[in-house]
């Protein structure tokens, strides 16, 4: 048993699915925008997760064919994305230059994690964020070394427009942007506004004194539903004094006297809006819709 031709197919078959896969993302945001955010995202569901489960089998199944056709074939392809000292040294690069940008631009802001949507911590966050950098950037790292070393080969002149096509396609820009539409294409759809969570408190603060903790999550004030954080300031806005204001939270209800700044009534808190999980049922034909925690 060749266990170098073994691992090398392996490799091939990676690296089919990596590019692939990168290619494939580019149009998943455009998929999402036109077929899903174009219909009632109430209609949608779980039904979002069937699609991307489809496209996770198609890309490994198209990734892994396309590989190992190119490792027996030696084509140009596996010329091109073959893994090399120098394609692993542009794609570390690239993608510890990136990983720096976002920390410089965002590194006030908590990381979140894109399959749960929860908070994790940086020191998590920044390898895990330059090691999904130097894999979605291979291929393109790849197809840059390529030219370099074939400019002037005919291996490069004969495939020359596919390649260039391949690089502003799988240029670091495009993959990134769409890795993150997608994702946040995804987060809407998957999730629905259910509350507003208070994550502090602004001196005078009548909620603070009515006994409401940080954390807590507001889904309802008096009788009317609070949704988002303009749900809440509507409410506020249109206050009639003489009505005793209750807040509900999911773990108690507070009677608050809003605090009255410049003509408007105050509550004192920092909201940030909180997303749970849209789930469906089909009963008789209809799409029913619920919120979970």
């Amino acid at each position: 048993m060749d266990i170098k031709n073994i691992f090398s197919k392996i490799l091939s078959s990676i690296i089919g699915f990596l590019v692939i896969g990168s290619l494939i993302s580019l149009f998943q945001a455009i998929i999402l925008t036109i077929f899903f955010v174009s219909v009632n995202p109430e209609s949608v569901g779980d039904w979002l997760s069937i699609t991307y489960s489809l496209i996770v089998l198609f890309n490994i199944i198209a990734g892994i064919y396309f590989g190992l056709k190119s490792y027996k074939l030696k084509d140009i392809w596996y010329t091109v994305f073959k893994p090399t000292k120098n394609n692993a040294i542009i794609s570390l690069i690239l993608s510890i230059a990136f990983a720096i940008f976002v920390v410089v631009a965002f590194g006030e802001k908590s990381f979140v994690s894109t399959y749960t949507f929860k908070p994790i911590l940086n020191m998590i966050a920044i390898p895990l964020l330059i090691i999904s950098y130097f894999i979605i950037f291979y291929p393109f790292s790849a197809l840059c070394n390529f030219v370099y070393k074939y400019k002037q080969d005919i291996l490069f002149k004969n495939s020359k427009a596919i390649i260039i096509i391949l690089l502003i396609l799988l240029n670091p820009l495009f993959t990134v942007y769409s890795g993150v539409l997608g994702v946040v294409y995804r987060y809407e759809i998957m999730n629905e506004p259910c509350g507003v969570r208070i994550v502090g408190f602004i001196e005078p603060s009548p909620a603070k004194d009515s006994g409401i903790q940080v954390d807590e999550i507001i889904f309802k004030v008096n009788d009317i539903e609070i949704k988002s954080i303009s749900d809440l300031k509507g409410y506020l806005d249109a206050y009639d004094p003489s009505i005793d204001l209750i807040i509900h939270t999911k773990s108690n209800s507070y009677p608050v006297e809003p605090h009255l700044q410049d003509g408007r009534y105050l509550l004192g808190v920092n909201l940030t809006r909180e997303m749970c999980k849209r789930s469906i049922s089909i009963k008789y034909g209809e799409v029913l819709t619920s919120s979970s925690g």
